[in-house]
């Protein structure tokens, strides 16, 4: 126990002595002698028993211990992180926030840009989940009865089941880390504009066990702010969010993040009529203990997450608009036809907006947008000025 926390610290040891990647096997891989594994399975199925007892073992703590089921969370580092997250989207209704470090969100990408990657094809790491789980390209069955390289693919996961309710997630990793690569979190980051899953993701130039590169500190997220009863606002496509690069350590921004100058203020209202959300932009910490500022503003898609009571039926109209201090700085509505409901590029100030959908236009309020336009000048107003050149003599007609 710590405070007010009860710690599980499981172990994930074969009875051969190694470990199960926190996962499980296939069926055909010896578990008792892991030496004799000597040529990956290319039939059998899957099975993620490592999983299975993680889920015992909180309906165990659930049952046993005084613990709210609510405010369950999973941490994990290297090869933990990746137990954590794959159990957090495989079993999201289990789990209310995950806090990893040195992660894999793509186990099948073993492409890397830095050759050494231990994940890459013939590497160690590789090469023992070919032989644990057989190679990617034979890509066996689990027994959920997915494609086992589709299930251990975040991007696939997370947008071909968008509308489940996934924990939030917080990620730190860096460029330069050679032992699970960097090309693959470039693309994860791309993934989460189309998922819509939201959370925090951070990286710089630490390598996979921190390193003189490290930039940013572990105080930027609360695990404890989230319950899987409370709704979220999940934030994609961020216009402050920065570069990653090309999948090259030496490309894009040296430390960065996405969506982390996003916050919320307490708990987002979350009723049968209306969900709403007090938003705004804040300063990130780093490890020198300086601040980061976050910029005035941005613009952001906003996708309310495990809503519990604002379900609207298809076919309601729902209408939404922005508040900065009385004022109306945006508005709009659209008919909801099922799924997610993703307002796309809300302006969001440092001062903090107010965010509203509702399925009842009597619950919006606010002054009008045309006095916020005379008193705040929109800066996502933008004038373009187009020339031509005419290349003839003579009359000529656009």
């Amino acid at each position: 126990t710590q405070t007010d926390e009860i710690n599980l610290n499981p172990e994930n040891f074969l009875p051969s002595g190694d470990n199960s990647s926190w996962w499980g096997a296939n069926e055909n891989y010896n578990i008792f002698s892991t030496d004799s594994n000597e040529v990956p399975p290319t039939t059998g199925v899957n099975y993620d028993y490592y999983q299975q007892q993680i889920t015992r073992l909180i309906d165990w703590a659930i049952a046993n211990l005084p613990v709210d089921s609510n405010r369950i969370y999973l941490e994990g580092s290297s090869l933990g992180s990746i137990g954590a997250y794959f159990y957090a989207i495989t079993y999201p209704e289990r789990i209310a926030a995950v806090r990893i470090g040195g992660s894999v969100f793509d186990l099948s990408f073993q492409d890397d840009k830095y050759p050494g990657s231990s994940l890459n094809a013939g590497k160690v790491n590789r090469t023992n989940g070919d032989t644990q789980f057989g190679p990617v390209e034979a890509d066996l069955l689990s027994n959920s009865g997915l494609f086992f390289y589709d299930q251990m693919n975040g991007n696939w996961m997370t947008n071909t089941y968008k509308e489940k309710d996934y924990p939030f997630i917080y990620s730190m990793n860096g460029k330069n880390d050679t032992i699970v690569g960097w090309t693959e979190k470039t693309i994860y980051y791309q993934s989460l504009n189309t998922s819509h899953i939201g959370g925090y993701y951070f990286w710089d130039g630490r390598k996979h066990g921190g390193g003189p590169d490290v930039v940013w500190s572990d105080d930027n997220y609360n695990i404890f702010k989230y319950s899987k009863n409370l709704s979220f606002p999940a934030f994609a496509n961020c216009s402050t969010n920065e570069y990653a690069g090309n999948g090259t350590a030496a490309d894009g921004e040296a430390f960065g993040t996405v969506n982390g100058f996003l916050e919320w203020e307490g708990n987002v209202e979350d009723t049968e009529t209306y969900w709403s959300a007090s938003i705004f932009m804040r300063d990130l910490k780093k490890a020198d203990g300086s601040l980061y500022a976050a910029p005035d503003y941005c613009a952001v898609d906003i996708t309310p997450r495990r809503r519990q009571q604002f379900k609207p039926a298809d076919g309601d109209t729902l209408w939404w608009n922005i508040l900065l201090g009385n004022m109306i700085i945006q508005s709009g509505m659209q008919v909801y036809d099922g799924g997610l409901i993703t307002i796309p590029q809300i302006p969001v100030y440092k001062e903090g907006i107010q965010f509203k959908i509702t399925t009842d236009a009597g619950n919006l309020s606010g002054d009008t947008q045309e006095d916020f336009l005379l008193s705040y000048p929109n800066p996502f107003t933008q004038t373009a000025t187009f020339r031509w050149q005419v290349a003839k003599s003579g009359p000529c007609s656009l």
